[in-house]
């Protein structure tokens, strides 16, 4: 393996694509549609600073997750340990500074709020990777709000010009308000079942390390029974959005969204509690990603609408 391809395995380089491809299409499928043509360049060009900088911040939260969790990824996967084999812990640790340095910096370019949001996005993710992981639910929290937040700084990142320059009506707010509630809720939830199930899968070398993981401190089954309210949670929350797409007749975002997104969480459901081994979690761990993604490109649907 070479040192370029080693860089991009670090950095979970198809996990970063997808958070960059959840803001661009959020931006570009919801956002942009409802602005009005002065407001739409500013925008375009913040927007871009913004994508950057979180693409880096992503980037260097896997970096430091991996710096941390070294001991226990030689043992619950020792085929896809990066550090120590192909980068050193030394240039890990400077390519974890340099890329959240970056985007600090590019936040800064669209204001003061931004810049001071994306610290705090680092500060979070750095925690998480340090201590927070290791600790009961709120590791599994973090990393959730996180991923949730990835869409709603992309709705909100310039909301103060929103309302001084009048660049989107109240009607328009109204549809980008409701559309990133739903977008965030989804992410927040689905991610967070997700990184219950990794810690079903982990829990051997967790462990051995002295981790609290909710599968470690209460066990399997009742952490299945947490995953599955959730499901339940996530599940009733896109029928309502179904019910509520029916009334203004969106006909293709329906039959995409049942397709692709509620009938494989009803299959994971039901296939949570015959999972039993790591091998089992992790492909359960696989099928949410996709769903995840399906998730995403469901946003490219809206601009039929808007």
């Amino acid at each position: 393996m070479t040192k370029i391809s080693a860089f991009f395995k670090l950095i979970r380089w198809v996990n970063v694509v997808i958070i960059a491809l959840t803001q661009c299409l959020f931006f570009y499928c919801i956002k942009l549609p409802l602005y009005h043509a002065s407001g739409v360049l500013k925008a375009e060009q913040q927007f871009t600073l913004l994508l950057l900088s979180y693409t880096c911040i992503s980037a260097a939260g896997y970096i430091i997750n991996d710096y941390f969790d070294l001991n226990i990824d030689q043992i619950n996967k020792p085929d896809k340990v990066i550090i120590n084999r192909f980068i050193s812990r030394r240039w890990a640790l400077f390519l974890h500074i340099g890329l959240s340095t970056i985007g600090i910096v590019l936040s800064a370019k669209v204001n003061f709020e931004n810049c001071l949001l994306a610290f705090a996005s680092v500060v979070v993710l750095f925690a998480y990777s340090a201590s927070f992981k290791k600790k009961f639910l709120i590791g599994n929290v973090l990393v959730a709000l996180y991923l949730a937040w990835v869409v709603a700084i992309t709705a909100y990142f310039d909301f103060r010009g929103m309302l001084l320059y009048k660049v989107i009506s109240g009607k328009s707010f109204d549809i980008l308000f409701n559309s990133s509630l739903i977008f965030v809720a989804f992410s927040f939830i689905i991610n967070l079942i997700r990184e219950i199930i990794k810690d079903m899968e982990d829990v051997e070398g967790d462990r051995k390390y002295g981790c609290k993981t909710m599968p470690i401190s209460w066990g399997i089954n009742p952490s299945k029974v947490f995953v599955a309210v959730w499901l339940t949670v996530l599940i009733a929350m896109l029928i309502t959005v179904q019910v509520y797409a029916v009334r203004l007749h969106w006909w293709w975002p329906i039959a995409y969204a049942l397709l692709l997104v509620l009938v494989p969480i009803i299959w994971i459901f039901k296939q949570l509690f015959s999972a039993q081994t790591p091998d089992d979690f992790h492909k359960l761990s696989s099928a949410i990603k996709w769903i995840m993604l399906t998730g995403v490109l469901s946003m490219g649907l809206f601009k039929l609408y808007l």
